[in-house]
C-alpha cells in the first residue's frame, strides 16, 4: 500500500507526464512519421552526475547538474537518485529547472515539483532517501516543441552536509527503485543510455580551520499598511548552536543605501526575531549579517522585500446618521398629524 502511495504522490512522473499527450499522439501519424523515426545514435547517450566527486565540510552546500549527452530525439526524461541522508540532504525546494535546461522556451509538463522522501519499508533501498524529478514536452498540436537532439542539462540539485562521511549519489532503475530513470523518445519508446552517478564526501573543519556557517531570514508579513508591526526572524546554521551571536539587520527603502536597523541576539537555538513597528510607505528589504567568532566564519542573508501601504481610508459609520433620519422622520410625522388634527 505504502509503495502504491509513493508512485500516486508524483506528478510528474513519466507515466503520467505521457498520459496527458498519448491520445494526440495516437492520432497524429503525420506527426509520428516526422519525429518517430529513430535516429542511429552513433554513440549512446550517457546520463551524468556533474562534478562525479565532491568535497564539503559539515552544514555547507554543494550543487550538482545532471546532463544528458549525446542524446537524439528526446521526449521525456525522469531520473531517481537515491543517497545517504546520514551524511547530506536535500528537499523539493532544492531541485530545479535552470534557464538552460534542455526544453527551454518549450512548453513541457512536470518540472515543477520534485519528489524527496525515504523509501518505505520493504523497499530494497530502505532506509536511504531518493529524489525524483522529470518533465517532458507537449506535442506541436498542444502547444508544445520540437525533440531535444545534443547534450545538455536536465536539472540541478543542492545538497547540504549533514554530517562526516561520503554519500553515494546513484542513479536506479525500477526496481531497485520506485521511479527508475527513463529516456523516451517522442513515440514513448525507451532510448538507451548508460549512467555515471557521483559521490559526496563531508568532512569536519581542519583543525585550525575555522567552520562555515549561513543564516537565513524571513519577513511576515510581507505587505502592511503604515503603523503596522513587521516580524523579522532568521537562525544561525553551522555545526554547533550559537546562543547570544550578535546578528545585524540592515535595511534599504525604495532601492536607497542599505541602513544599520538593528543588532539582535540569538536565542538558545541559534535563532533571532525583531518586531519592527513601519512609520513610512515604500518598499523595503532586509537582510542578516553575523561577523562570525574565533571558530566560525560569519555569513550573509539573501534579502527579503515587505511593502508598506497607506492605511485605508475609514469607512464612515452610517448607523449613527440613519438612526437620526429616522427619528427625524417620526417627529415630522408625528407633528404633521397633530397639526391635522388640531385643524380638525
Amino acid at each position: 500500500m505504502r509503495e502504491d502511495q509513493t508512485r500516486d504522490k508524483s506528478l510528474i512522473t513519466l507515466p503520467l507526464l505521457l498520459v496527458l499527450v498519448s491520445a494526440a499522439l495516437l492520432n497524429t501519424p503525420n506527426l509520428l512519421i516526422k519525429y518517430g523515426d529513430a535516429q542511429a545514435q552513433e554513440t549512446q547517450a550517457v546520463i551524468k552526475i556533474v562534478p562525479p566527486t565532491d568535497t564539503i565540510l559539515v552544514s555547507s552546500s554543494t550543487t550538482i547538474n545532471v546532463t544528458v549527452t549525446n542524446v537524439v530525439n528526446l521526449f521525456a526524461w525522469g531520473v531517481e537518485i537515491f543517497f545517504d541522508q546520514a551524511v547530506v540532504d536535500t528537499n523539493e525546494t532544492s531541485v530545479w529547472l535552470p534557464s538552460d535546461h534542455i526544453f527551454a522556451g518549450q512548453d513541457i509538463v512536470g518540472g515543477l515539483s520534485a519528489t524527496v522522501e525515504a523509501y518505505p519499508s520493504g523497499r530494497p533501498l530502505y532506509p536511504r532517501k531518493y529524489l525524483y524529478y522529470g518533465a517532458s514536452l507537449l506535442p506541436p498540436q498542444m502547444g508544445g516543441g520540437t525533440p531535444f537532439n545534443g547534450s545538455g542539462t536536465l536539472f540541478q540539485v543542492n545538497f547540504k552536509g549533514v554530517g562526516l562521511g561520503t554519500s553515494f549519489l546513484n542513479m536506479t532503475e525500477d526496481p531497485p527503485g520506485i521511479f527508475g530513470v527513463d529516456l523516451l523518445d517522442f513515440n514513448e519508446n525507451p532510448i538507451p543510455f548508460t549512467m555515471q552517478n557521483g559521490r559526496v564526501a563531508v568532512l569536519s573543519p581542519e583543525p585550525g580551520e575555522k567552520a562555515y556557517s549561513e543564516i537565513s531570514i524571513n519577513v511576515e508579513p510581507d505587505t502592511v499598511t503604515i503603523g503596522s508591526d513587521v516580524t523579522i526572524s532568521g537562525k544561525i546554521v553551522t555545526n554547533e548552536t550559537k546562543t547570544g551571536a550578535s546578528v545585524t539587520l540592515y535595511y534599504s527603502a525604495s532601492g536607497g543605501a542599505w541602513g544599520n536597523l538593528t543588532t539582535v541576539k540569538t536565542g538558545a537555538d541559534s535563532r533571532f526575531t525583531h518586531v519592527w513597528k513601519t512609520t513610512q510607505t515604500g518598499t523595503y528589504q532586509v537582510k542578516a549579517k553575523w561577523e562570525g567568532d574565533a571558530k566560525t566564519n560569519g555569513s550573509e542573508s539573501p534579502t527579503k522585500t515587505f511593502t508598506v501601504k497607506e492605511s485605508e481610508p475609514t469607512t464612515p459609520d452610517i448607523t449613527l446618521y440613519v438612526i437620526v433620519a429616522v427619528a427625524a422622520i417620526i417627529v415630522v410625522a408625528i407633528l404633521v398629524y397633530f397639526v391635522k388634527f388640531r385643524k380638525r
